[in-house]
């Protein structure tokens, strides 16, 4: 059977055109930290840029539990009443609750900076750091909330403008602190927290048309249940990272937690496709899957994904040298040895997030828990473990290995909460074939290199592409590719 049957081509058009228009937003707004990489990077020295890039982490982690699963459940519940009045209320709700959560954990977080600084050895601007750290919350929040309700009332312009504008407000104030001052970490964390502010209370005024006053609290009976899942969840997939970067900083030094978080750097290039299509796909999905051929475009979209991240992780992981010596200098030289298996966990997560939907189409939200918690144990016993070991490669390969068991969970739980005609042999075949060269690249790490190129990657793409070429495609598929090129 054709791998891309004409009507789901039509899909998949109506999804790439809806990945271009939100995803790019969400892209550019989280990687903000790779934009600016360059300008940190050799700005600062290795320590302290993997201290701030710990520290970034730590702010995303916060925020993701404070608004636990929040922007899920008003997404889910936001079209479940036709009128205005009854939407308001469950945005105006839920921002009232997440409110009342962040006034209640503010207090005690400004008390414990300095403990919190000490913990985290962060030195004698440690409190201030912490500090400006705790305030940019409520902002960060802001810009959370707006930009969810943005996307499901389909406002492209003012979203785009506060996911392209925060960047390129980060980006411009780093410039100018460069430019007439001696930028500290303190400087830096000013400066986040003066284009959170101002962007959050943008983001604010833009919806203020779905802003009332609570009449109640009814909603939340709902909101809340529906959204402890994805809490849990959210704050388990942001908490990784964290334990990633503490395990390095505590086991093997503040040296390498630099050149661990300068692989991470290299690693955020495909997030920023992920992203990509992560922001569409659950719309997306969710509007097709009753429609009768919704298991071939579903099919489709897999092996895309797949055959496209996957040769793309082999890419970075071929040329993760080259990027790292180009953007960050020759002191984060090291670095691309974590490239392939951070991208690769990056990776499988975003496969998870296509193979997980009939979980989603169920509505039975907590199997997502086991896989996660699966996921997260894994993590935590695989990372310390051969980060200690094996050092900060090691500690790349123990997050691999906690995606991957979270995933291969998810979607076993998928299908037996919703039954979808998946054909996994073909994408598990890239999958394996990937993670094979992948391992054998980090056996024979330093010796096979070619003018800082590594070749185990370069020879695995020509491998995958052809076992796409000749076994994923059928003849019909393969005839189509040579008239397009002919033409």
């Amino acid at each position: 059977m054709s791998m891309l049957a004409n009507g789901v081509r039509g899909h998949l058009k109506f999804l790439a055109k809806d990945s271009v228009i939100y995803g790019l937003g969400a892209a550019l707004n989280k990687a903000i930290t790779l934009i600016t990489f360059p300008l940190l990077a050799r700005h600062f020295s290795v320590q302290d840029f993997g201290i701030i890039d710990m520290l970034n982490t730590l702010v995303v982690l916060v925020i993701t539990m404070l608004v636990f699963g929040q922007d899920s459940a008003v997404a889910r519940y936001f079209y479940d009443d036709e009128g205005k009045a009854a939407r308001q209320q469950v945005v105006s709700q839920s921002f009232a609750f997440q409110l009342g959560i962040l006034a209640l954990a503010i207090p005690p977080m400004l008390m414990l900076s300095r403990p919190l600084s000490e913990l985290l050895t962060l030195g004698a601007d440690g409190e201030s750091i912490i500090r400006l750290m705790v305030l940019q919350l409520p902002f960060f929040l802001l810009i959370n909330f707006s930009q969810g309700i943005l996307k499901w009332t389909f406002r492209p312009g003012p979203f785009l403008f506060i996911s392209v504008g925060s960047t390129l407000g980060t980006l411009a104030g780093l410039l100018l602190a460069l430019e007439f001052s001696d930028l500290s970490v303190v400087d830096l964390f000013t400066i986040y927290l003066a284009v959170r502010a101002t962007f959050g209370l943008a983001g604010l005024w833009f919806v203020r048309q779905w802003l009332s006053w609570p009449t109640g609290f009814d909603k939340l009976r709902l909101l809340v249940p529906f959204a402890v899942p994805f809490g849990i969840v959210c704050a388990i997939t942001a908490l990784v990272p964290f334990i990633e970067r503490h395990v390095v900083a505590s086991l093997i030094g503040t040296e390498a937690l630099g050149i661990f978080a300068a692989g991470a750097k290299v690693a955020m290039l495909i997030a920023l496709v992920i992203n990509a299509f992560e922001t569409s796909w659950g719309p997306f999905s969710l509007s097709i899957f009753r429609e009768p051929d919704a298991s071939r475009t579903f099919r489709a979209v897999l092996n895309v994904v797949v055959v496209g991240l996957c040769g793309t992780t082999l890419l970075l992981t071929a040329f993760g040298d080259l990027v790292v010596i180009l953007l960050g200098s020759s002191r984060y030289a090291g670095a691309g040895q974590v490239v392939f298996a951070l991208t690769m966990a990056l990776t499988i997560q975003s496969i998870g997030a296509i193979t997980e939907v009939g979980i989603m189409f169920s509505k039975r939200t907590h199997l997502k828990l086991y896989a996660y918690g699966l996921g997260l144990l894994v993590s935590a016993v695989a990372i310390p473990l051969l980060g200690s070991r094996f050092g900060v490669a090691g500690v790349a390969w123990g997050s691999l290995a906690g995606y991957t068991c979270k995933t291969v969970l998810e979607a076993w739980l998928a299908q037996r909460a919703h039954q979808i005609h998946w054909q996994f042999a073909g994408p598990i075949s890239i999958c394996v074939l990937t993670l094979t060269i992948g391992l054998m690249h980090q056996l024979w790490f330093n010796q096979a290199v070619v003018y800082g190129v590594r070749w185990i990657p370069l020879v695995g793409l020509l491998l995958l592409l052809g076992l796409v070429w000749f076994v994923m495609l059928d003849s019909g598929d393969r005839a189509r590719v040579l008239q397009r090129r002919q033409a």
